[in-house]
């Protein structure tokens, strides 16, 4: 219904139930307070391959070749098959998600990865289902793309009329995408730190 109605460009009716997006801001909530570090939202990621850092001693996250738990399996994929067909209506409450998520700096690994892995060469598959791609790749384009085009449309210093020009470059739903999205990075670079980020092979 929701994919139905963004083709015929219209909005989705105000009736349908949003069930799922509330299930992902709900999710989002109750994993962003995490006070004493447990990392419970380890259960929503399984990577095939371990994690590599030296903070982590003792957890079967962090040993090769062991299977992870049903339960586990079931989430995480859960979280990548959300991300790989997601709606606009939707891409917020997933990056909310997303950010409770990576509360925590092995959880912050995995989505980093995650954002990571997204922008591979699946990406014009996925743009071209209609989804909104959730990677670092597509982010980072997005922002050059609003810098390029919020730029041209700044009037010129001679120009008396600009005080009455209307903000045309950039809708409400896209700045309030981007800030989730300027918020999940945000909470990933705390746990990882900016150099861990910046560092990492692409």
């Amino acid at each position: 219904m929701i994919h139905m109605s963004m083709q015929m460009g219209n909005e989705p009716p105000i009736s349908l139930r949003r069930d799922l997006e509330h299930l992902m801001l709900l999710i989002g909530e109750l994993y962003k307070k995490n006070p004493y570090h447990l990392e419970l939202a380890l259960e929503y990621w399984c990577l095939s391959e371990p994690l590599q850092t030296p903070t982590i001693m003792g957890s079967y996250l962090g040993v090769a070749h062991q299977r992870p738990p049903q339960r586990q399996v079931v989430l995480s994929k859960f979280v990548r098959q959300m991300g790989d067909l997601l709606p606009p209506t939707i891409y917020i409450p997933y990056l909310k998600m997303l950010q409770g998520l990576a509360n925590g700096p092995q959880c912050a690994h995995y989505c980093f990865s995650l954002l990571k892995v997204n922008g591979s060469s699946h990406v014009e598959n996925i743009q071209g289902a209609g989804g909104s791609p959730v990677s670092w790749e597509h982010f980072f384009h997005s922002l050059t793309l609003y810098h390029e085009h919020l730029r041209k449309d700044l009037p010129s210093a001679d120009s008396v009329q600009y005080r009455h020009l209307p903000s045309r470059g950039i809708t409400q739903k896209e700045q309030d995408g981007l800030i989730a999205f300027l918020q999940l990075t945000s909470t990933i670079i705390t746990w990882l730190g900016l150099q861990a980020c910046t560092t990492t092979p692409s």
